[in-house]
């Protein structure tokens, strides 16, 4: 009967983590974003848990970092953010990007919520834009799927102690085994 406890335990553990985790959280308005347009002077891929290039290779976990010519700052455009191959890999010479007004002069990279490219040389494919809407559409489907999956969790953990339960009670009435 302890592994149905276990089971529980871990289901139960898991489900809190997906729901606290993703809880949707206030994303910025239009009018919270202020523009910031220069030219591309850096593009560093990162992985967001170490912070170096070292980890770059697990899309999943890594941001694309820009800097620009005179601008004072790093820009960070996660991979949790739509067309995020395109931003990383076909974004260059100039853009416009919007960020969070209250992050600008903390010091720490602003998040990138829209981005538009301005490259005179992109002459037969389209120039990178990503919408603040989609963006943020983005961002709310998967938080709402994972907090469903965390519900999904939290039923079966009730699942397992309920049958972890049943299975204690049905051995209390049963002999012991003979040795």
């Amino acid at each position: 009967m302890w592994p149905y406890y276990f089971l529980s335990a871990v289901a139960g553990l898991a489900a809190v983590g997906f729901v606290a985790v993703w809880w949707p959280q206030g994303y910025p308005d239009d009018s919270e974003l202020v523009k910031v347009s220069g030219e591309v002077a850096t593009v560093i891929v990162r992985d967001d848990i170490s912070k170096t290039s070292a980890g770059a290779m697990l899309p999943a976990m890594t941001s694309v970092y820009f800097t620009l010519k005179g601008v004072e700052g790093e820009f960070r455009y996660p991979s949790s953010h739509p067309n995020y191959l395109i931003v990383r890999d076909r974004t260059a010479i100039a853009i416009d990007i919007w960020v969070d007004g209250a992050e600008i002069g903390t010091g720490r990279p602003m998040t990138i919520w829209q981005i538009q490219e301005h490259n005179p040389f992109k002459l037969t494919v389209e120039q990178t834009f990503v919408s603040h809407a989609e963006v943020i559409e983005r961002l709310t489907k998967t938080d709402r799927s994972m907090v469903e999956t965390g519900y999904w969790l939290l039923g079966i953990a009730g699942a397992f102690a309920l049958i972890g339960v049943g299975v204690q009670r049905w051995n209390r009435g049963r002999p012991p085994p003979i040795a």
